[in-house]
């Protein structure tokens, strides 16, 4: 229960001073697998990139800024997060308004999902595949290039509320508008939170990320270049609004080097620190991985992450006046 109660304060306890959206954005390497018993969305029937939109019951609640849905729209190539008699203004563009049905008369693109329960059914991830998905023509009067395909997934994960994307095998031509993404005709990839968005930008493989409003000359933003098979793009949810410009101010928890490689050091400086409960370390998806419970004010920690992947850590310390939580990255 205790371990409960603190990852859901994780969030509550950050200490930042920008405001703009509540997510973070990384990038992992992963292998790429096809939906194993899927349930189809387009039922066979051919979709386009304007017209196409499936609603459907998550199963679980969802949280996207400040909002908690049970249902989404499934779109040619996004998501809409959606609420009765309310403005759908958060929405996931994986490539949206990029692609299109292969088939003519009949479907070659299935649209398709799938909920995953972890072990114990202790967590449910909602997985929505677009599979042999064809791409626009570059251009009104340009027509898709036959050859062209992609394969791509956007999983909903109930427990952290992340949202990831993972690329799978494609074929793009040069003249694909999805060769170079750096195209101000197309809003691509990002995830939209009223009117404001994050989203990856830089090489399609190792990006960074901004976040901005979304006006035409930022919302158009994007990375130059389709991502390789096994890519898979995290948009992390951290409870609280923050932006490119973010900063944390002095908790009294000190650790370095930050981002990090394999291990970290941690110290516990603030004076107020008495009575301490312990360390803990959880990874994005909540789960504890780490602690200690004899820490000491002044004394040096070592964390060591090898083997662990990439991205996003929480370091919590429990004492007496409450919990303060330090966010680590992982190289």
């Amino acid at each position: 229960m205790k371990k409960m109660l603190l990852f859901v304060l994780i969030f509550s306890s950050f200490k930042i001073l920008a405001q703009s959206v509540p997510y973070t954005f990384h990038y992992t390497q992963e292998n790429f697998e096809y939906l194993t018993d899927p349930i189809s969305v387009n039922e066979d029937k051919v979709w386009d990139t304007q017209n196409f939109s499936q609603l459907f019951e998550l199963g679980f609640d969802f949280t996207v800024g400040d909002q908690t849905f049970d249902k989404i729209e499934i779109r040619s190539g996004g998501i809409d997060f959606h609420q009765e008699g309310a403005t759908r203004k958060k929405r996931l563009f994986s490539l949206y308004k990029l692609l299109i049905d292969k088939g003519a008369t009949e479907s070659l693109s299935p649209i398709s999902y799938q909920i995953f329960k972890g072990e114990n059914n202790n967590e449910a991830i909602f997985k929505v595949e677009w599979r042999n998905a064809g791409i626009v023509g570059n251009g009104p009067s340009t027509p898709p290039i036959a050859e062209d395909f992609v394969d791509i997934q956007v999983w909903l994960h109930q427990n952290s509320n992340q949202i990831s994307i993972h690329f799978g095998p494609s074929h793009i031509s040069q003249g694909s508008p999805l060769y170079s993404l750096n195209s101000t005709n197309f809003l691509g990839i990002k995830l939209l939170v009223n009117d404001n968005f994050i989203g990856p930008i830089g090489n399609g493989n190792m990006p960074t990320y901004i976040i901005g409003n979304c006006t035409p000359t930022t919302c158009n933003r994007n990375i130059g270049g389709y991502p390789s098979e096994g890519i898979v793009y995290w948009f992390n949810y951290t409870g609280i609004s923050t932006s490119i410009a973010e900063e944390e101010k002095e908790i009294g928890l000190s650790v370095f080097p930050n981002p990090m490689g394999d291990q970290a050091n941690v110290k516990i400086m603030d004076e107020d620190f008495t009575d301490f409960n312990g360390l803990y370390l959880y990874n994005s998806y909540g789960q504890l991985i780490w602690k200690q419970l004899d820490s000491v004010k002044g004394e040096m920690t070592t964390i060591n992450l090898e083997g662990r992947a990439p991205g996003l850590y929480y370091l919590i310390a429990d004492h007496s006046k409450g919990l303060i939580t330090k966010k680590i990255m992982k190289k």
